[in-house]
């Protein structure tokens, strides 16, 4: 938990802003995701494959065929150079929590590709993230190091700082 008392992992505590609470239910937390240096825009890395729906709408999906279905959303700070990994789906999540905690996976030889404004080709974005945690009852009767660390579903959505194109949803994964 933050120093607040919200559900969020630990390896974002300090660099997730808490936006709010979905209503009076714990199990959901919307944050935006800063640098240490206080800047609020990112540069974005991805693994995995980025599709565009019938609707238009973006988003960053993994690919079976390979790195086993491996997914990773990245930011670096455009001021100071600081990356952080946003997701990481061999690592984080609710089944990696229960079996200890994360750690860092092998290296599959997939690099890490930008990601650009559609709309623009800007590449600088807001990065907003959303927790949802379920069982929380049962979280609770376990002993768990972390908590925060088990949620059960993520959704990264990304705000151009160029032209402001949304991209709702653009990480909209189940961890569990």
């Amino acid at each position: 938990m933050d120093r607040n008392g919200f559900l969020i992992p630990t390896r974002l505590m300090n660099r997730l802003k808490v936006d709010s609470m979905n209503g009076v239910d714990p199990a959901k937390v919307k944050c935006t995701f800063r640098c240490d240096c206080g800047q609020e825009s990112s540069r974005i890395r991805t693994i995995g494959a980025i599709r565009k729906s019938l609707l238009g709408r973006y988003s960053l999906r993994s690919v079976e065929s390979e790195s086993d279905g491996r997914l990773e959303l990245h930011a670096t700070c455009p001021s100071c150079g600081e990356p952080e990994c946003i997701y990481r789906s061999a690592t984080d999540g609710y089944e990696h929590a229960l079996k200890g905690g994360t750690q860092e996976p092998a290296q599959t030889g997939i690099p890490p590709s930008f990601f650009h404004c559609m709309k623009c080709s800007g590449d600088q974005f807001t990065v907003k993230v959303e927790y949802e945690y379920s069982g929380l009852e049962e979280m609770e009767s376990m002993t768990l190091h972390c908590p925060g660390d088990a949620f059960s579903w993520i959704r990264v959505s990304l705000y151009c700082w160029t032209c402001h194109k949304e991209y709702p949803g653009f990480l909209d994964f189940e961890t569990s």
